[in-house]
Order: C-alpha cells, then structure tokens, then sequence
C-alpha cells in the first residue's frame, strides 16, 4: 500500500532526529512523527519519537540510515548551524478542510521568516473518554479501539498530505521544510506541552467557520493554549485570506503597562520581513485625561526608540473595548490584530467580560496574541 505509514526508526534525542530527517528530506523523502504507543497520560510526553515514512520509501530510507550510522555516531550528534538557525511554526491541524487555509497561512510566514513548520494532529486517545471501565472484556475492547483509532488517524494524516499538496504552490512546497507529528492525548495540553520541546516562534492556530456548531469549542480550545503557553499564538479565522502580507498594517493594542515594550519589540522582530505599518493604541472607553499623557509618553518613546520603523501610537475613543477594537480595524484597514494576553485573576473574572474569547470568536482577521512572561 502506498499510502502506509511505516516505522523505521525511534529516537530519544531531539538533535539527532532533526539531523536524521534534514538528511532523509534532502533526499526527497517526507518524514512523519508520531507516538504510536499511547503509553502516556495527558500529563506526560513520551520519551522518543518515532520517525515514519511512507511504505513505498522504506527500502530507500533504510539504506541511508544505514549510510547514516556509519558516518555518523548519531548518539553523540549535535545540532548544526543550518538546523539551529531555522526558525520554527507549530501548526496544530484537526485534518479536516478548513486547516487547508490555516496552512497556507503557515506556508506563507515559514517562507518569510526562513521557519520550518511541525503540522501536529492530536489524536484523543480512547481511554481519556471511555466510561465502562474495569469490566471482564474492557482492556481487550480497548486495545482494539486504540489499535482502530490509531489506524484511521495514520491513513487520515496521508490524505491529508496529499490533499495539502494541492492547495499549496509547488513554489512553497519547494522551498519551506515541514513535517507531520501525531501524539494522543489531550489536545490543550498536548499543544501546550509540546511547545516546551519544540520551542517554536509561534503557535498558529486555525478557527472554523462562524456557523459551526464547533467554532465555540475552537475558540475554547485556543483561548487554553493561550493562557498556558509560553509563547505567540497567531489565530487565523476561516474567512480569513491570503494577501501578499507586505507592507502589512498591524494594530498593536496596548494597555500602558510595562509589559507592552516586551511584546512590541517580539512583534517586531517577527513581522521585520513583512515591513510592517504598525499603529499602537489604547482604546479609551473612560474618556480619562490622563490617558492622553499616557499616550504621549509613548510617542516620544516611539520616536526615540523606534524611529527606524513605521509605528505610531493612536488613543481612540469608545465606549466598548471589542467595538472600539472592531472600528479601528474598519476605519484603518487592518490586516493584522496584536495584544498581549492578560492573566485571569479572580477579581479580573469578575469584573471584566471574558474580552479575549469574544474577539477570537468575532475577528475577521488574523490575531497575534504574545503570553505574559
């Protein structure tokens, strides 16, 4: 069968899969990570990776990993130059249609900021939702149902693949360098917990269409990530849609504190290649004079600091933090919303409406969210 996955190899080191996979790509050989095994909880990631190719590539790849052996001690193997300076998306992906636009979206930036992309699918593992348990029969049913779920979820990733290829333009598909991972458990905290070993630049995560009955879920689901993660996440909602991103203008929203120079200087550092139009602003729904001062202050840093980019700061009234958002957006033609995330105390839950889920779920653009560090 052609469109099988088959495991040829598992590594316990992270340098030296990636050396291995470099060196297996470069020979025109596509690599999948997945975890097999379901030998972990939602709370602890397996200690390897298994690395599958396609059925059809098993006797090629055993070759060079035999070549591989030999020349190199891939025990003591390091990460090299053109690995380390590689720059890395995570792209969790359900393998259903509307990822199709989230990943070319991600195929987009890789290129720009010279990224390799890890597209991730979680499989829930069945025994985290089975309710009968501890009866005569239930471990065997279970392990059929492990060994059916996995088996789908394999043949489901290949198709994906092949689909994929047919949405993406063979000049993206040429030039950036990606891969597929599988892992079970829970997918908030895969995510989450995955971001730990990988280290991406960005988490990019796609929403469904505003009439799913799954898109609130979606949101949930991301607002998690976000609030857990220790890195940008960039949502990008169904409608959504592909420009040529130059020159593209950036709403940065700041709330006057001291966070948001941390925040700006990674947003800048990630939308360099896209020499972007930034406008930095408060939405005042107070009407408060010392918000003008505030705001000053900040042009003058802008100025002072930052004068090799094109960044301005902006007060813009409102009597609704969301709809004055929304307004500007409209009103300057925004192509990209950028916040800093903030954490959800008690008294903030209380007092404040839950601002974030409602603009994942209502943004008609791309958002990129920074975590507080």
């Amino acid at each position: 069968m052609k469109n099988h996955l088959v495991t040829v190899m598992k590594f316990t080191k992270l340098w030296a899969l990636r050396f291995v996979k470099e060196k297996l790509e470069f020979e025109g050989i596509e690599c999948f990570l997945t975890d097999e095994g379901f030998e972990r909880t939602d709370l602890s990631l397996p200690l390897g990776w298994n690395l599958k190719v396609m059925s059809n590539d098993v006797e090629r790849t055993v070759r060079l990993l035999l070549q591989l052996t030999k020349t190199y001690d891939l025990d003591n193997i390091e990460e090299n130059d053109t690995i380390k300076n590689l720059k890395k998306l995570m792209v969790p992906v359900d393998l259903e249609s509307y990822s199709f636009n989230l990943c070319q979206f991600a195929f987009t930036f890789a290129e720009k900021i010279n990224a390799e992309i890890k597209f991730l699918y979680v499989l829930e593992d069945p025994s985290f939702s089975d309710a009968v348990r501890f009866t005569t029969s239930w471990e065997r049913h279970l392990l059929m149902d492990k060994e059916e779920a996995y088996r789908k979820a394999n043949a489901r990733l290949v198709k994906f693949r092949d689909e994929l290829k047919t949405h993406i333009p063979e000049k993206l598909l040429s030039k950036v360098k990606f891969h597929f991972a599988m892992h079970t458990g829970k997918c908030g905290n895969t995510i989450v917990e995955l971001s730990t070993r990988y280290k991406p630049e960005m988490v990019i995560m796609g929403l469904k269409d505003k009439d799913s009955t799954d898109n609130e879920h979606v949101a949930k689901l991301t607002q998690y990530v976000i609030e857990h993660i220790e890195y940008p996440v960039m949502t990008i909602p169904s409608e959504a849609r592909i420009t040529d991103l130059s020159k593209i203008k950036v709403m940065y929203a700041t709330d006057f504190n001291d966070r948001d120079n941390s925040s700006l200087n990674k947003l800048l550092e990630i939308m360099k290649p896209f020499e972007p139009l930034i406008h930095c602003i408060h939405v005042d729904t107070e009407r408060n004079p010392v918000n003008q001062e505030r705001m000053d202050e900040i042009t003058q840093l802008l100025h002072k600091d930052y004068s090799a980019y094109r960044i301005h700061a902006d007060l813009f009234d409102s009597v609704d933090l969301s709809m004055g958002i929304e307004e500007f957006v409209e009103k300057n033609e925004i192509e990209l919303i950028s916040l800093t995330a903030q954490k959800r105390s008690f008294i903030y839950k209380i007092f404040h409406p839950d601002i974030l889920q409602k603009m994942i779920l209502s943004s008609k653009i791309p958002m990129l969210v920074f975590p507080i560090q």
